[in-house]
């Protein structure tokens, strides 16, 4: 049974203009999610969730630029267990980068699939080396995931911003894991941004990948993602 049937018919209808709008905004998605969050929070938790999500994006593309805040979401929802939400915004991100300055970005999504393979120790240390060129990315990560661990309370306006960052991906990524919503890395699609409508730049960027992980010898152009240590 489709979750919409499960929703009040007033609900039902506002999930379908939602998705519409969604669809005209972003171009192609899979957007259970919305059905879901609506039957979880009600409308106007749900206003309330949206507005407050948009209103830190908002914050975080102006301290971080747009690429970085979506590597970071994609880093939430991988610790939170989602490769559905961490492909799609990791997607985004190397998109941007792509987009604005013509290079590959180290991180991207069947990168995420081997690290969410394993052990967090682990994984950190392959970002580390992943991200030696991009040690500010990497240290926010690092920041939000001991944030996440509870190994320190927010301090600073960039503890605060990650916090919040996790606080509303770990609700999100609650709500794919509860629809069983899966892919494959390279089935990846931009979730929430005005780049996935651009068809012809993520052909670009998907044959851009392709070669470069031809020249590197179809193992990939990141470093030996070892998962057995």
């Amino acid at each position: 049974m489709h979750l919409g049937t499960r929703l009040p018919f007033s609900l039902r209808i506002t999930a379908r203009l939602i998705n519409a709008a969604v669809r005209l905004v972003y171009g192609d998605a899979r957007l259970e999610v919305n059905e879901e969050l609506l039957d979880t929070m009600g409308w106007r938790r749900y206003v309330r969730v949206i507005r407050d999500t948009y209103a830190l994006v908002g914050s975080m593309n102006a301290r971080y630029g747009e690429a970085d805040t979506q590597f970071l979401i994609g880093m939430s929802a991988m610790w939170n267990g989602c490769g559905f939400c961490s492909y799609g915004h990791v997607l985004t991100g190397a998109l941007l980068v792509y987009r604005d300055r013509g290079v590959l970005h180290p991180l991207h999504a069947e990168v995420v699939a081997e690290l969410m393979d394993m052990r967090t120790e682990r994984a950190l240390e392959a970002l580390q080396e992943i991200l030696c060129d991009y040690p500010a990315l990497y240290e926010q990560i690092l920041r939000m995931y001991a944030l996440r661990a509870g190994r320190f309370r927010p301090e600073t306006t960039d503890d605060y911003l990650l916090d919040a960052c996790h606080q509303v991906w770990t609700l999100y990524v609650e709500c794919t894991i509860v629809l069983g919503l899966t892919m494959e890395p390279d089935e990846a699609f931009c979730p929430a941004h005005t780049i996935g409508r651009d068809k012809r730049l993520i052909a670009r960027y998907r044959r851009a990948l392709e070669r470069e992980r031809m020249v590197s010898g179809g193992g990939g152009y990141t470093p030996d993602l070892d998962t057995t240590t």
